[in-house]
């Protein structure tokens, strides 16, 4: 039996568009497997953090937490809010990683702003200065050591963090009590 030059021709195409779909259905198969294995990874590191953040957080002491505004700075913009303060580890352990997160809060307890950062460990971002008192660690916060930070809230509104910030060295300036600064640790690694 013999095929028609037309006959072959479809045959071929259409054995390179059956092969083409199984090739891509293969790769995106392993793609997804991939995404998957990524995805359970960063959530199994971040609920290892969020766990020993519970077990540890009792003795990291966060201190001196306020808002403000550098009119003078000419790394940070007159009208972008800076949250600042600083952690002590009080624990005999090594902290590696170190997640704060700060919030807004109205009477009632509804979240105005929210925002997480990494004052230690690999996630630290460019958005953030600490100074280490102690032993100079870089990347690490050993026990008895304590850093300061400053942390840069590029999507909060001035307005907002103006309700919070004042300075108590003028006689008429008075925090508004309907905006409140919630911090927690709310994830860290240790050695």
């Amino acid at each position: 039996m013999f095929l028609k030059k037309k006959h072959i021709i479809v045959v071929m195409v259409s054995s390179f568009i059956v092969s083409l779909v199984l090739v891509s259905t293969i790769l995106g198969y392993n793609l997804y497997l991939q995404y998957k294995k990524d995805t359970f990874r960063i959530k199994y590191r971040n609920s290892i953090a969020k766990i020993t953040a519970d077990l540890f957080s009792k003795d990291l002491v966060l201190s001196n937490m306020k808002i403000r505004f550098y009119e003078n700075d000419a790394k940070i913009p007159a009208d972008m809010p800076v949250f600042e303060g600083a952690v002590k580890n009080n624990s005999n352990k090594t902290v590696t990683l170190l997640i704060i997160e700060m919030s807004f809060q109205d009477p009632n307890g509804r979240v105005l702003y929210k925002d997480w950062f990494y004052p230690i460990g690999e996630g630290r971002s460019e958005n953030i200065s600490s100074h280490y008192a102690g032993n100079r660690t870089g990347r690490v916060l050993l026990p008895g050591d304590g850093v300061s930070f400053r942390y840069i809230l590029k999507n909060c509104s001035a307005d907002l963090a103006r309700e919070i910030s004042y300075d108590p060295s003028f006689a008429k300036s008075e925090p508004n009590k309907n905006v409140k600064l919630e911090c927690s640790i709310s994830g860290m690694n240790v050695l």
